[in-house]
């Protein structure tokens, strides 16, 4: 389990998660 304070993992993780939130964004705008 890597360690959550790690800033390297921090920004990995923030990465991924506004990656994952422009793909649905533009999935649902793809829908449309």
């Amino acid at each position: 389990m890597p360690d959550r304070r790690n800033p390297i993992f921090r920004q990995f993780i923030h990465k991924v998660a506004s990656n994952s939130q422009i793909a649905k964004l533009s999935s649902t705008n793809a829908e449309k």
